[in-house]
């Protein structure tokens, strides 16, 4: 054994105990005797303690706490860790905080380097799922921001105890009726799919926590939304924004070479955008670490597996963002958006296939405003979380359609490119019972589940311990 692999394994060794220790003391403060449900604390990152490259403070700001009682948990980075990863909660963290973090990464980096932002949804009782992902493979020097959303960022933030079986009983009968579709005007071949799919009473039963699942869904889209609109203020964008659950692990090296670095050199070499299979960051396009195809004999829908990351990029968060006027001055895309948002009677499928969210468009708005909107005034969210992800990708155009070289679809079916946009990473789609690429990498349990391979890119339902084995072979392998 070399001398650096040895010294990767010590390091590793070092690098494992303390990571556990935090675990350990940040799972007896996180946990519900910390963060009762009816409390409504509040967690917040202190950036004036980050800058100074020495310690990170995880504060309850909650004035109804004790008098303004903080509770300090302080990480010593520079023993720990040679590039400690701030890991911000979203409901306590500003555009103006963001902003600060910019600047500071900036100056720390260099002048081309990757900007990755990394939007965890978990929970505030697993909080220490979320650390680990932070500080292993989140400590990446691509990553920019590491954001946590919790029941904290929930349109309810007590839906998860508030919710009664009745309840629950009630969201699924709601959701599986194609009447809540046609009440809402909004009543279509993929709404009538997704009527058709929604979460049974029977499934819903076998969860242990049926409530908190459904008020997950919700907050997928909440947190987007609140994110975006702190980047509509700050006016700074990553490359990519990554959204993923709390037992998600990436290995950044392979992901910024395939997403970012690879595509750059690519472009400099006078190779063409437009019929690149992994274009530049600026081109639109919402890539899926697993896609999962619907059959296609009943639509042309797909989703990601959201457990495997959303990974949208900057070209297609701007096409997000954009103000819509629907001026008779509008073209290209704005065009097409507002035939959806104001004239989808006058069209056919699917541009006339809305889930609703044209009745909350007004003048200026744009798609991250129309949905903040939705996600807060909709009496029922009839959408599994990952379904809304391919939609805004697919049938909103916030990504450009796929290409027959990496979509065996627009091989097959060019005509059904309008809503074929959702891309997929290192040909990673599950189809059937077929598991291809990334899609075959978690947690072993199956027959087509191989575990979190050694040299996969992506895995999903990776425990902590497993994480951090990971991580840890990654960077030995440098």
């Amino acid at each position: 054994m070399s001398f650096r692999h040895k010294l990767g394994i010590a390091l590793a060794c070092i690098l494992v105990a303390s990571i556990l220790l935090n675990v350990s003391v940040l799972s007896r403060i996180a946990g519900p005797s910390f963060l009762d449900d009816d409390e409504a604390g509040v967690l917040l990152l202190h950036s004036d303690e980050i800058n100074k490259g020495s310690s990170f403070v995880i504060k309850n700001t909650n004035s109804n706490v004790g008098n303004e009682e903080e509770r300090n948990i302080i990480f010593n980075s520079e023993e720990q860790f040679s590039n400690p990863s701030l890991m911000l909660l979203l409901n306590s963290t500003t555009a103006n905080q963001l902003r600060a973090y910019n600047y500071e990464k900036s100056m720390r980096q260099s002048s081309n380097y990757s900007s990755i932002d990394v939007l965890i949804v978990g929970s505030k009782f697993k909080m220490q799922a979320a650390k680990v992902q932070s500080n292993t493979w989140g400590s990446h020097d691509s990553v920019r921001h590491f954001v946590l959303a919790t029941e904290y960022d929930d349109v309810d933030p007590n839906c998860h105890s508030t919710m009664t079986k009745k309840d629950v009983a009630m969201q699924s009968y709601t959701c599986n009726s194609k009447y809540h579709w046609k009440k809402i005007g909004a009543l279509n071949n993929l709404t009538g799919l997704l009527s058709h799919s929604y979460a049974k009473q029977k499934w819903l039963g076998g969860k242990k926590n049926a409530a908190g699942w459904l008020c997950a869904q919700r907050r997928f889209v909440s947190s987007f939304t609140k994110l975006v609109g702190m980047y509509t203020t700050v006016d700074s964008l990553p490359d990519y924004l990554i959204i993923a659950d709390d037992d998600t692990y990436f290995n950044m090296e392979h992901l910024e070479e395939y997403l970012i670095r690879q595509p750059a050199r690519l472009e400099q070499m006078g190779f063409n955008q437009d019929t690149s299979i992994v274009p530049s960051y600026n081109a639109p396009v919402v890539f899926a670490g697993c896609k999962v195809r619907h059959p296609t004999q009943q639509i042309t829908f797909t989703n990601p597996f959201g457990g495997f990351g959303t990974f949208l990029s900057k070209g297609s968060l701007k096409r997000w963002m954009q103000p819509l006027y629907c001026n008779e001055t509008a073209t290209g895309y704005e065009k097409g958006i507002c035939n959806k948002m104001l004239h989808k009677s006058q069209h056919t499928y699917p541009m006339r296939a809305t889930v609703g969210e044209e009745r909350y468009y007004a003048k200026g708005n744009s798609l991250n405003d129309i949905f903040d909107k939705y996600i807060h005034q909709e009496e029922y969210f009839c959408m599994h979380s990952d379904w809304a992800f391919g939609y805004f990708a697919n049938f909103l155009n916030i990504s450009r359609e796929c290409h027959p070289g990496s979509d065996w679809i627009a091989e097959k079916f060019p005509e059904r490119g309008e809503n074929n946009r959702l891309h997929d990473i290192m040909k990673s789609e599950i189809y059937g019972s077929t598991f291809n690429g990334q899609c075959k990498y978690g947690n072993g349990e199956t027959k087509k589940d191989l575990g979190c391979h050694t040299n996969a890119t992506i895995c999903h339902y990776v425990n902590e311990t497993e994480m951090l084995r990971r991580h840890f072979e990654s960077i030995s392998r440098k």
